[in-house]
């Protein structure tokens, strides 16, 4: 089984185009659950399949495909599970695709388990059609100017952050869960360049 740094961890929801999906020979696919249908529809064949299969469409799973199956009343949501087997095989960045604009609760679980993934040294993001989320915690993060036109920030807990290279630029502003304010803010710059003290989850939207 090949070895990589970065993970992919395909989920159902609104996805990327497959021309944006930067795939590297490297990376190691994992599809959870319903993600089997989605890298079936993208020409993709992933390196493991996990969950327990309760939304797949397809019934003719190729039996050569490594699995984990998990029984439907477990204490994990399928995309936790793929999340652990790729940490387990050695991943320190996760890309979880999709996972978003589908069930509220799965989409409010998966951005929360970003801080789980941070906190266990593993650089986390969800990537869908319209939006990339990732956390930021004790950090600065320099982001280039893309077709993600929008940048928001939403405080896990109070803390303080600095925005620069954006049409409505902080200082040292704390920021708190409470007040969302900090919502469609447009990189101006080259880059933006946001530093954080504390927890940030930083939303970039088309």
């Amino acid at each position: 089984m090949k070895i990589s740094k970065r993970a992919l961890i395909f989920t159902g929801g609104s996805l990327p185009d497959r021309t944006e999906l930067s795939l590297r020979e490297s990376d190691f696919i994992i599809a959870a659950d319903s993600g089997y249908d989605v890298c079936l529809s993208l020409g993709i064949r992933p390196d493991l399949l996990v969950g327990d299969l309760d939304s797949v469409v397809c019934k003719d799973i190729d039996p050569s495909l490594p699995k984990k199956l998990m029984p439907t009343h477990k204490d994990v949501t399928d995309t936790m599970l793929a999340c652990q087997c790729a940490i387990e095989h050695g991943a320190t960045e996760i890309v979880i695709l999709g996972g978003l604009g589908g069930r509220e609760d799965h989409s409010l679980s998966n951005i929360f388990y970003l801080e789980n993934l941070k906190n266990r040294g593993v650089e986390a993001c969800i990537l869908d059609q319209r939006n990339e989320i990732r956390l930021l915690s004790d950090e600065v993060a320099v982001i280039p100017r893309s077709h993600m036109k929008y940048l928001s920030l939403f405080a896990l807990d109070a803390c303080t952050v600095t925005v620069e290279g954006c049409e409505y630029p902080l200082k040292d502003y704390e920021l708190t869960r409470e007040n969302s304010f900090a919502v469609s803010n447009e990189i101006t710059a080259d880059a933006a360049r946001v530093t954080v003290r504390g927890k940030v989850l930083l939303a970039q939207s088309r």
